[in-house]
């Protein structure tokens, strides 16, 4: 699911409360800048857990 988001801040709160692992953060984190260097959006794709 590709997840969109307003700000870096925002994109990065969402990942430190998603992420179980400082891995799964960093991944995230790195996937984000990548993002945002190449489309100058901030966006994520990412499997969300339904709880």
């Amino acid at each position: 699911m590709k997840i969109e988001f307003n700000s870096c801040a925002k994109a990065i709160r969402w990942i430190m409360l998603h992420t179980r692992t400082e891995l799964g953060f960093q991944n995230m984190r790195e996937q984000l800048d990548v993002n945002y260097m190449y489309s100058g959006r901030f966006f994520i794709y990412a499997a969300v857990e339904r709880r």
